[in-house]
């Protein structure tokens, strides 16, 4: 079966205090030991303030995967408690990253296989593709000479900037009546570099 769609984000659903159930409709399969319930995620965001929990099967919510994923892809997701107006729930794919499948020199080509294992495979670049669109990048005038790695002492407070020589980034200071959105403070604080 082909993937004739790169949704891997289901549109958001704004709580109206309902369970659910909340329907997504992106392709997920089974491949090996890795389950197609595994591998949708879950995601709790608070309207005020943007802060984004994700949920755990079973605990949150249950699932329910569309037995026919090449006539009716995705499925259903019910909460375990209602979700009020405060909150938006997303449910995005989040598909394994490992690769089950083990073909066998001179054994017998199973085109079914063959098929599942590249759709993981397109699942996978398309759930990067999703999460690349989101991450900030630079255009192509900044040429191939540009280091996208950030460079320096990881200090609270500090944010990337362009170095002096304009050929990749660095941890500073502000510029002077700038402000770092507190999103920004917490990106920084985490990273490990």
């Amino acid at each position: 079966m082909t993937i004739a769609s790169a949704t891997v984000v289901q549109s958001p659903y704004t709580g109206s205090g309902t369970t659910g159930p909340f329907s997504f409709s992106f392709r997920v399969a089974a491949l090996g030991s890795v389950t197609a319930a595994s591998q949708v995620e879950v995601v709790k965001v608070t309207i005020a303030s943007g802060a984004e929990t994700v949920l755990t099967v079973t605990t949150d919510y249950t699932i329910s995967i569309n037995a026919d994923q090449d006539a009716s892809p995705g499925g259903s997701v019910t909460l375990v408690s209602a979700l009020s107006s405060s909150y938006k729930l997303y449910i995005r794919l989040a598909p394994s990253f490992l690769q089950p499948t083990n073909l066998i020199n001179g054994g017998p080509y199973n085109a079914v296989t063959i098929e599942d294992t590249f759709d993981g495979v397109v699942r996978q670049i398309l759930t990067l593709r999703d999460r690349m669109n989101r991450t900030p990048h630079l255009g192509v005038q900044a040429g191939n000479s540009f280091d996208g790695q950030i460079t320096g002492p990881l200090t609270a407070g500090y944010v990337p900037i362009v170095n002096g020589s304009a050929t990749g980034f660095t941890l500073g200071t502000p510029a002077a009546g700038a402000t770092v959105s507190s999103a920004m403070v917490a990106v920084v604080q985490a990273a490990s570099l």
